[in-house]
């Protein structure tokens, strides 16, 4: 068992262009109903798991995938907590692995025409590969959050396909006995703006206020009341090319944490 002796934690976001934002960490929330030590491979509940619901034609209804078969809506809500919506008469479970919901129901959903709009269109990102014409819809800060909706069913398939990660502490000696001696740790973070919780519901101050990535990662560690936080963050463009081997090799600002954090967001090219 790990000491509950905990003196600190210091996070270092870090990556590697200029600074993004500075914030301070945010406020504490009640992680539970994350569920963050279930995980995707095991249980036959699936909580809270998020999904956009698109449209292909006018009035048409709005379609939205899951991860896993289902076998029974739960329930089903928007991710910023003001809607919620009637598993029985309100969503159709399809076989084909989506929920479908009717425009009568008001749910937040985006249009497929709207994903790729023309170079320089208002919310557009450059761009798709090979296409500098067409752009990728972008919405900052809490736009996504307000389309996206949260769904808690249960799978009708348990079966995971996947690697299934195992205890490394072997690959970790110093970091797991810091753990169990109580002392402090250092986790270094690399990653992008989306590491740094650039659109976290939790910096845009909206519900469900989930912290940014590298509060997560030490959310499951024991608790402590003198746990404290320190944000470095810095981004990088979303080009392939920025992701190169030779980019990934970096200082942490001249310090070295006792662990690193790997996290990045997938670009939608």
């Amino acid at each position: 068992m790990l000491s509950t002796a905990w003196r600190g934690v210091v996070l270092l976001v870090l990556g590697l262009g200029g600074p993004l934002l500075s914030a301070e960490p945010t406020a504490k929330v009640d992680l539970s109903e994350f569920h963050l030590l279930e995980p995707i491979w095991d249980g036959t509940v699936v909580h809270g798991e998020s999904t956009v619901l698109f449209q292909e034609q006018p009035g048409g209804p709005l379609v939205g995938r899951l991860a896993f078969p289902v076998a029974e809506i739960l329930s089903v809500r928007t991710s910023n907590r003001e809607r919620t919506f009637d598993p029985a008469t309100q969503v159709q479970r399809k076989d084909n692995g989506t929920i479908e919901l009717s425009v009568d129901t008001q749910a937040p959903f985006i249009k497929t025409t709207d994903l790729f709009p023309p170079s320089g269109a208002p919310m557009s990102y450059k761009h798709r590969v090979n296409q500098p014409e067409v752009s990728l819809l972008y919405g900052p800060g809490r736009w996504f959050h307000d389309h996206q909706i949260e769904v808690t069913y249960k799978r009708s398939s348990v079966h995971w396909k996947g690697v299934i990660p195992a205890f490394a502490g072997d690959k970790l000696p110093r970091t797991i006995a810091r753990l169990k001696a109580g002392e402090p740790l250092t986790i270094g973070v690399s990653g992008d703006s989306i590491s740094a919780g650039g659109d976290a519901s939790g910096l845009n101050n909206v519900a469900p206020h989930m912290p940014a990535f590298p509060e997560l990662v030490a959310a499951p560690l024991p608790p402590n009341e003198a746990l404290a936080y320190e944000h470095i963050f810095s981004a990088v463009d979303c080009e392939p090319r920025a992701f190169s081997n030779a980019r990934m090799v970096f200082p942490f600002a001249g310090r070295c944490p006792e662990c690193i954090a790997g996290g990045r967001a997938s670009s939608a090219h």
